[in-house]
């Protein structure tokens, strides 16, 4: 018998530990969908709500880009949703890993999405403003709904604590998955790179 859980959506901007939070979700049995290409470009830019619909219907919990910027719509449509609000330590600690991640990947998919007309590598202090007022529009939106939003920080040592009592959700017997943190060596590495490529399989299959 499936079991129906409350939708979960993960509203920090990417380079906040989306991988993390996604990789909890999957751990904790969710259905999880996170960025895909070009999906972020049809439902923010090109409005597609048929789209957008079938995924929230199909899926339990979300994260990154488009589904960062969804929360008023998804909170408007499940009456029962939580929200997880994912930071960095700092701004200063959140533009250097989306620097390296553009460097690394040659730039983001569908960057005016988030950022509009600003450039996210070329002009830093636009661009942490543009992530500060992000997420001062998630907090100021939760602020009378007491109970429906989380905010977490995995640098300061936030974990399976903090999201499975949030969720009501039993801590699993496994370590915190924390993805993107430094590996401290090779094998490390190479089990986060395998991680994430399971994850993606699921989440195309999930989503055929």
């Amino acid at each position: 018998m499936t079991i129906r859980r409350r939708k979960v959506l993960g509203v920090g901007f990417g380079k906040t530990g989306t991988s993390t939070f996604g990789l909890c979700m999957h751990s904790l049995g969710y259905r999880h969908l996170t960025w895909r290409a070009g999906l972020t470009r049809r439902i923010l830019m090109d409005g597609d709500t048929a789209e957008m619909e079938r995924l929230m219907e199909r899926f339990e919990s979300f994260d990154d880009a488009p589904w960062s910027h969804l929360y008023r719509e998804m909170d408007s449509r499940y009456s029962d949703a939580r929200f997880v609000l994912t930071v960095r330590k700092s701004s200063e600690a959140w533009f250097d890993s989306l620097k390296a991640h553009c460097a690394r990947y040659g730039g983001l998919d569908c960057p005016e999405c988030s950022f509009g007309d600003v450039d996210p590598v070329a002009d830093p202090v636009s661009s942490i403003a543009v992530y500060e007022r992000h997420n001062r529009d998630v907090r100021e939106y939760f602020a009378e709904k007491p109970g429906k939003l989380l905010e977490v920080c995995w640098e300061k040592g936030d974990g399976w604590k903090e999201l499975c009592g949030f969720l009501g959700e039993e801590i699993p017997d496994r370590p915190f998955p924390h993805v993107h943190k430094r590996p401290s060596n090779l094998l490390q590495w190479k089990v986060q790179r395998f991680l994430k490529r399971c994850r993606r399989g699921v989440e195309r299959r999930l989503g055929s």
